[in-house]
């Protein structure tokens, strides 16, 4: 797990790019993001992610995802639809896909893992994100070091009120 005070730089530079995309300086907060995603990845190249009861690594998890997920389909529907993303000079690529999730489902790995160390009576966490049209869920369990992973694209959704 990455130590608390580089997720908190980390976290930094991605609210900078934030700030700056909500002030239209999309190539700036572009910029800003594939920086925080090469930190990101240099911080946990730098580890060695927790092996599963059956010897496979969180790495491997995440790659196994990012191989069997369509991306074709959601490319195509992308490029149908003009689906763009912020600083992507138009539909993003494949490749820009694939390496965005690779990054987006380590950050919700330490999230889930976070949550569970800070809450020592809880045997299980959670932790989501959505970005571009895809969503991502981790949930981690104490009593198991294997995580379990969700990735999807949603072009539509429906919730209730209370």
């Amino acid at each position: 797990m990455i130590a608390s005070e580089r997720v908190n730089e980390l976290m930094l530079e991605a609210q900078k790019s934030v700030n700056f995309l909500s002030n239209g300086n999309k190539s700036k907060s572009m910029l800003i993001l594939n920086r925080f995603n090469e930190l990101y990845n240099e911080e946990v190249s730098k580890q060695t992610l927790t092996d599963n009861d059956d010897g496979v690594t969180v790495e491997k998890q995440i790659d196994e995802i990012i191989d069997r997920f369509n991306y074709s389909e959601v490319h195509s529907y992308m490029i149908d639809t003009n689906w763009t993303w912020a600083g992507a000079n138009g539909v993003p690529g494949i490749g820009l896909m694939q390496n965005t999730n690779r990054g987006y489902l380590k950050l919700v790995y330490d999230e889930a893992i976070k949550k569970l160390a800070n809450k020592p009576n809880k045997k299980s966490a959670k932790a989501n994100m959505s970005t571009g049209g895809f969503e991502y869920e981790c949930y981690v369990y104490r009593d198991t070091p294997k995580p379990y992973f969700t990735m999807k694209f949603v072009i539509a959704d429906s919730f209730n009120e209370d």
